[in-house]
């Protein structure tokens, strides 16, 4: 369990919201880790209305269209008068969101983009996610709304396979970024899984630890957890997690790998070590390179800012 407290000055924004924190000891699960992320990123970048504004219109449509003329032929004419409400955090901070926003800008499906800050509460975002939670998508035609990343991420790419009337050839094993079978799927899931349930702990248990005695061993269970992604771009063949083509796997590790070399680095003078993982920072270097990942990705400063208040925070293991 992980015990928090506060050791910000009494008028600091988020200051209230950790004593709040403060009382309750929980377990590190992904859930857990999930709404304290949540509560900070919001707390960084506090409520404004003014936010939906020319940037709801112009840049996601800017970026779309930019995808669209980027990305590698995932662009069916058929899907392009359809248009979603994608619903984020303020600023565009949250990892779970943005995995989201990569699979929208790679399926080029045309979306408008409306900032939101769970913090507020307010009725409107509650009825879209009762759980008050980003990322949601609408669809504006048939009412569909939905919500958590992996969900939103798999209907996409169903919505764009049913709106292409092009048939994926015998030789093809991935369409719309998921693999064609199922066992490609599976396998796809299950990665993701790990994901969400070993390597994302990890690194934020790693993070937080100001126990110096206990790094090594956190280390160790870090570098566990990425070994799985090595292991998995040597047995598909690369270069992508999947193999050959690009698909939601690749999306769903790639917010949080990069807030992962930034905040480690920065934070604990820790790099993936090379010689241990060189076809994981392979992949890192070829997925970071793409339209959709620069259009949707934060820089350092924006990274580090937001970790800040998560090293800063006192807390006990229990």
């Amino acid at each position: 369990q992980l015990q928090l407290s506060t050791s910000l000055k009494p008028h600091h924004p988020i200051t209230a919201q950790m004593k709040k924190i403060n009382k309750l000891a929980f377990s590190l699960s992904m859930s857990r880790l999930a709404s304290l992320f949540s509560i900070l990123l919001i707390q960084v970048f506090p409520y404004s209305k003014g936010f939906v504004s020319s940037l709801t219109h112009s840049q996601s449509h800017r970026l779309w269209k930019h995808a669209l003329a980027s990305t590698t032929g995932e662009t069916s004419d058929t899907v392009q008068d359809i248009v979603f409400n994608f619903y984020t955090m303020e600023h565009g901070m949250c990892p779970y969101a943005a995995r989201t926003w990569i699979t929208l800008l790679e399926l080029g499906i045309s979306f408008e983009l409306v900032g939101v800050s769970p913090m507020a509460k307010e009725e409107w975002f509650l009825k879209i996610n009762p759980r008050n939670k980003v990322p949601a998508i609408q669809n504006l035609k048939d009412g569909t709304v939905l919500y958590e990343s992996s969900i939103c991420n798999e209907y996409l790419s169903d919505f764009a396979r049913e709106k292409d009337d092009v048939v994926p050839s015998d030789e093809q094993k991935v369409w719309k970024l998921m693999p064609i079978d199922a066992s490609g799927r599976a396998a796809l899931r299950l990665l993701n899984d790990h994901v969400d349930n070993q390597l994302f702990p990890a690194q934020f248990t790693f993070l937080m630890n100001k126990d110096s005695a206990k790094d090594q061993e956190m280390v160790d269970s870090l570098e566990s957890a990425l070994e799985v992604l090595e292991d998995h771009l040597l047995r598909f063949g690369g270069p992508f997690l999947m193999g050959a083509d690009f698909t939601l796997a690749d999306v769903h590790v790639l917010p949080f790998l990069l807030r992962l070399v930034v905040s480690l680095k920065h934070f604990k003078g820790y790099k993936i070590p090379p010689e241990k993982f060189p076809k994981l920072l392979e992949w890192f270097k070829l997925c970071s390179e793409r339209k959709s990942v620069k259009a949707t990705s934060k820089s350092e400063e924006q990274i580090i800012e937001v970790y800040q208040k998560f090293v800063d925070m006192e807390y006990n293991f229990g």
